[in-house]
């Protein structure tokens, strides 16, 4: 009787999933405090998990990263511009994009309305050094300041020492909120738009079309979009 208990015992014991440091790990750059990438990082996450495998996240300088990466030192990008691939071949870029780049442009000066960026060439405009699309946009502009950090270029832009900055959305309002500056609004509608993308070494050629897939079934289900938007919100509201 004893054993045939001991039998049932194990037959009904309930069944676990695999521990989570089982599963493989791949393992992405990551640019520490940038809120645009950690949005993309939420939506690698998600999607890998789809596939049975966790992810782990590096911070590095964005240059590093990108030589990181391609030379395989790392498993790939959460996610770069179209483009980057013309510099380091040995990243592959998988075709959906995950996230995007809203270019916006703050000011504390008030009724003005900037649509494009031939608009900002009468004034003094900010931008981050390395941040290519806000070197493309005021590359031309004879009055550019280029600072290292957002940090220093927002505080100068509410003390009004200069007129304009150019900034991501995301990266914008957090700043707002966390270094308490309310004399500085977004200026019009976006100037532009950056999609980003997935890239894996070339190593995992063989995970393009798998994660691809993932990525495309997010797009369809509306899955990608309101990861995005719990992630920003969890930004937003955590900035101090």
């Amino acid at each position: 009787m004893k054993l045939f208990l001991l039998v049932a015992l194990l037959f009904c014991w309930p069944v676990h999933a695999k521990p989570q440091s089982d599963l493989p790990t791949l393992y992405f750059t990551n640019l520490p405090n940038n809120f645009t990438a950690s949005i993309g990082a939420e939506v690698v996450k998600v999607a890998y998990q789809k596939l049975g495998i966790q992810v782990e996240f590096v911070d590095m300088p964005t240059k590093r990263a990108l030589v990181q990466s391609n030379e395989g030192k790392v498993d790939g990008e959460i996610h770069r511009i179209w483009s980057i691939v013309d510099s380091y071949p040995n990243l592959i870029r998988v075709p959906t994009p995950i996230n995007y780049v809203d270019q916006v442009v703050f000011s504390s000066i008030q009724n003005v309305d900037i649509k494009q960026c031939a608009d900002l060439a009468p004034y003094s405009v900010g931008i981050v050094r390395g941040v290519k699309h806000a070197e493309e946009c005021t590359r031309d502009l004879p009055l550019q300041r280029v600072f290292n950090t957002d940090v220093r270029m927002m505080a100068l832009l509410s003390a009004q020492k200069i007129d304009f900055a150019v900034s991501s959305w995301v990266n914008g309002m957090w700043l707002r909120k966390s270094m308490n500056i309310d004399n500085v609004h977004v200026v019009g509608p976006p100037i532009s738009r950056q999609l980003l993308y997935h890239y894996v070494h070339k190593k995992h050629a063989d995970l393009v079309d798998k994660i691809d897939a993932v990525f495309q079934d997010m797009q369809e289900s509306g899955e990608l979009e309101l990861v995005r938007k719990q992630v920003i919100n969890e930004l937003l509201k955590n900035a101090h």
